[in-house]
C-alpha cells in the first residue's frame, strides 16, 4: 500500500510538469473573452490573420484554450514509421554526470500494430538496478512514453497489468496530454490549481504577449507567457511558457516551458522544449528536450535530462 501511494504521488507530481501543455475550452462567449482579455493580452502592432480571416482577441484566446494540435502530433507517432535517437543523463548533487543511457531505435508498423526495435544501445553500469529494473522514476516514465516494449496494438487490453503498471499507464497517458495541455485542471497536493494560468485567479501573476515573427523563413505567431517580476516562486508553478503557431494553419510548431516550484517540500526546476515537423501530411514531433530537478517523496532527488530526436 505504501508503494502504491508513493507511486501515485510521484506520478501525479511528474504529470504536472511534463503534462502541462494544450488547453480546454472554457465555454466563454466572444464578448466575455474580449472584456476579460483586452487589457491583459499585449498584441504587437502587426494585425494578426489566420486562414485568411482577421484575428481578434476572442478568436486567438479561443484558439489557445481549444488547441490540441501538439497533442495530436504525438498521437500521430503511433501510425507512422520512424527512427529515433535517445539520450538520457543522470547527474549527482555536484551536477556531474553519474549515469547515462543512449539508444537508436526504429518503429515498424504492421496493420493496426506497431513495434519499437533497437538498432543500438549503450548505458552506464549503474543506470539500471541489478534486477535490470529502472533505478530512476523519471527514466521509467520515459520508457513507457518513448520506448515501450513489444508489439502494441490499438485493440490491446491491459486489464491484467499489475497495480503499479496501471498507475503508470494512467498517469503516463496524462503526461502525454499535459505537456500539451497547460490549462487543464489538475489539483495536486501542495500545488493545487496553480497550473491554471489562464484562470482569473492566476492570470494576474503573468504577462501575456502576442507578436508575429519569422522562424527559419516561416511566418509564425509567438505567444509569450511569463510571470511578473514581483511574483515569488512559491506562488506559481509555470514560470514561463512560449508557444509558436504556424501562421498558415495555426499548428503548434514549438513550445518551451519552465516549471518552477520552491518552498515547503519542494525545490523543483524543470525545462521542456518540444518541436514539430511534417511528414506525409501529418504533423509529428521533431524533438523533445527535458531537464529536470525533481524532489521525489521518500526518495532521492532526481536530476535528469533527456533529448529525443525523430527522423521520418
Amino acid at each position: 500500500m505504501m508503494y502504491d501511494l508513493n507511486t501515485r504521488y510521484q506520478t501525479q507530481l511528474l504529470v504536472v510538469v511534463i503534462l502541462l501543455m494544450c488547453g480546454n475550452a472554457f465555454g466563454q462567449n466572444d464578448s466575455m473573452l474580449q472584456n476579460e482579455w483586452k487589457n491583459i493580452l499585449q498584441i504587437d502592432t502587426v494585425t494578426v490573420y489566420a486562414k485568411g480571416a482577421r484575428f481578434n482577441i476572442p478568436s486567438f484566446m479561443r484558439l489557445v484554450f481549444e488547441d490540441k494540435s501538439l497533442h495530436q502530433s504525438f498521437k500521430n507517432l503511433h501510425s507512422v514509421p520512424y527512427s529515433a535517437h535517445h539520450s538520457i543523463v543522470v547527474r549527482n548533487e555536484q551536477n556531474t554526470v553519474a549515469e547515462y543511457f543512449s539508444a537508436k531505435t526504429f518503429q515498424e508498423i504492421h496493420a493496426a500494430c506497431r513495434e519499437i526495435k533497437y538498432s543500438g544501445r549503450n548505458f552506464s553500469a549503474g543506470f539500471f538496478k541489478k534486477s535490470k529494473k529502472h533505478k530512476y522514476y523519471t527514466t521509467e516514465i520515459y520508457e513507457r512514453m518513448f520506448l515501450p516494449q513489444g508489439q502494441i496494438c490499438h485493440y490491446d487490453n491491459n486489464e491484467t497489468e499489475s497495480s503499479k503498471n496501471v498507475y503508470l499507464s494512467a498517469y503516463t497517458e496524462k503526461i502525454k496530454q499535459m505537456v500539451f495541455r497547460p490549462t487543464q485542471k489538475t489539483f495536486l497536493p501542495f500545488i493545487g490549481d496553480q497550473n491554471e494560468i489562464f484562470s482569473p485567479k492566476h492570470r494576474q501573476k503573468y504577462i501575456f504577449k502576442l507578436r508575429r515573427i519569422n522562424i527559419a523563413g516561416k511566418e509564425a505567431y509567438e505567444f509569450d507567457i511569463r510571470r511578473k517580476p514581483n511574483v515569488p516562486d512559491s506562488d506559481i508553478l509555470i514560470d514561463k511558457m512560449v508557444t509558436w503557431f504556424d501562421a498558415s494553419d495555426l499548428q503548434v510548431i514549438r513550445r518551451t516551458m519552465t516549471v518552477r516550484k520552491k518552498g515547503g517540500f519542494f525545490d523543483m526546476d524543470v525545462n521542456i522544449d518540444v518541436g514539430t515537423t511534417k511528414t506525409s501530411g501529418l504533423y509529428v514531433p521533431a524533438y523533445m528536450k527535458y531537464t529536470g530537478n525533481w524532489p521525489i517523496p521518500l526518495s532521492k532527488k532526481e536530476r535528469i535530462s533527456f533529448k529525443t530526436t525523430f527522423q521520418y
